[in-house]
C-alpha cells in the first residue's frame, strides 16, 4: 500500500455475542452479532474444520482472513462496508463489520419487486471502487453479492478476502485465477497478466445484473461459462428493451481488451451523461427506476 500506519483495532472475541448467520463464503460465514451493544456483522473463519494431514487448507484460510483484515482495516468511505476490528480466538478468527440491513445487492435483484435504482446503484459502486483503485487496491471478485446495502439502500462494496494491494508497476505481473467465473474477466481465466481494468469488466457484469435482473450465464457450468467468456467471447445477451447509451456502457465495461475498458474515473464521469439520454419511456421499458 504505502506508509500509513493500520487502523487495525484488535477486540476480545469473548465480546462479540453471534446470533444468527446471514451468510457463507469460501472461508467462514458472516453473523448477525452484537458487539458492546452495536448491531455487527461477524465474519467467522473456523480453521480446526478445515485442517488436513499437513494443515495445508487452514493455512490458507488463515492467510486470506490476515489478507482481507490487512486490506479492509484501510479503508473509509462511504461505499466501502466498514470494517470495526478482528478478534481471535484460535483456531476461530473474526471480521466485525458495520451490519448492512438490506443484504446483499444479488438478493435485492432476484427478488424482482420492481425498477431499481440503476443510476444510484451503478454510481455507489463505481465510488467505492474507484476509491479502491485510487488506493491501488484491486478487488479482484466484484459481483452482485459482495455489493451489500444499508438501511437506507446505499451500495457498499464488500469482501475483501481475494483483494491484493499493488504496488508500483506491478499489476501487469498478476496471473494467478481468482473470482467468480461469470464475472470474470477474458484475460484472468486465461491467466495472463491483468490489471484493475479486470475489475471493470467485474463492474458491467453487474451493471448487466441490474437490468437483467439474472445470473449471467444460467444454465452453464463454472467451465462452459470460462470457456465461452476467455475463448469465445461471449458475454450476457443484453436485455430486449436495455437503452443503447446503457448497453454502450456496459459493453466497454466488458471489452475483450483490457486496454479498451474505462477506469471508474471515467465512468463516473459517463454515468450523468447516459442518464440525461434517457426518456421516460426508456426508463419504464427498461424496469429502471425513473429519477429527474
Amino acid at each position: 500500500m504505502d506508509a500509513r500506519k493500520p487502523s487495525t483495532a484488535t477486540l476480545d472475541f469473548a465480546e462479540v455475542k453471534l446470533g444468527k448467520p446471514v451468510g457463507s463464503g469460501r472461508s467462514g460465514h458472516t453473523y448477525s452479532a452484537q458487539w458492546r451493544g452495536q448491531h455487527v456483522a461477524a465474519k467467522v473463519v473456523d480453521c480446526s474444520s478445515a485442517a488436513n494431514n499437513r494443515g495445508a487448507l487452514a493455512k490458507d484460510l488463515l492467510k486470506e482472513f490476515h489478507r482481507e483484515e490487512a486490506v479492509a482495516s484501510e479503508l473509509r468511505h462511504p461505499n466501502v462496508v466498514q470494517f470495526l476490528g478482528s478478534a481471535a480466538a484460535p483456531p476461530r478468527y473474526c471480521l466485525v463489520f458495520e451490519f448492512m440491513d438490506k443484504g446483499t445487492l444479488s438478493s435485492l435483484i432476484r427478488a424482482k419487486k420492481g425498477p431499481l435504482d440503476f443510476f444510484r446503484l451503478a454510481t455507489e459502486m463505481a465510488e467505492g471502487m474507484n476509491y479502491l483503485h485510487s488506493h491501488s487496491i484491486m478487488h479482484r471478485d466484484l459481483k452482485s453479492s459482495n455489493v451489500l446495502l444499508d438501511a437506507q439502500g446505499t451500495a457498499k462494496i464488500s469482501d475483501f478476502g481475494l483483494s491484493c494491494v499493488l504496488e508500483l508497476g506491478r499489476s501487469a505481473d498478476l496471473t494467478a485465477e481468482t473470482g467468480t467465473y461469470g464475472w470474470m474477466a477474458p484475460e484472468v481465466i486465461r491467466h495472463e497478466p491483468y490489471s484493475t481494468k479486470a475489475d471493470v469488466y467485474s463492474y458491467g457484469v453487474v451493471l448487466w445484473e441490474l437490468l437483467a435482473k439474472d445470473v449471467p450465464f444460467r444454465g452453464q457450468t463454472p467451465m462452459q461459462t470460462a470457456m465461452a467468456v476467455a475463448e469465445q467471447r461471449m458475454r450476457p445477451a443484453m436485455p430486449r428493451n436495455t437503452p443503447p447509451k446503457i448497453a454502450e456502457l456496459i459493453e466497454h465495461c466488458w471489452n475483450q481488451d483490457a486496454a479498451r475498458r474505462p477506469d471508474f474515473s471515467a465512468i463516473l464521469q459517463v454515468l450523468p451523461y447516459v442518464k440525461q439520454s434517457m426518456s421516460k419511456t426508456d426508463y419504464r421499458n427498461a424496469g429502471i427506476l425513473y429519477s429527474a
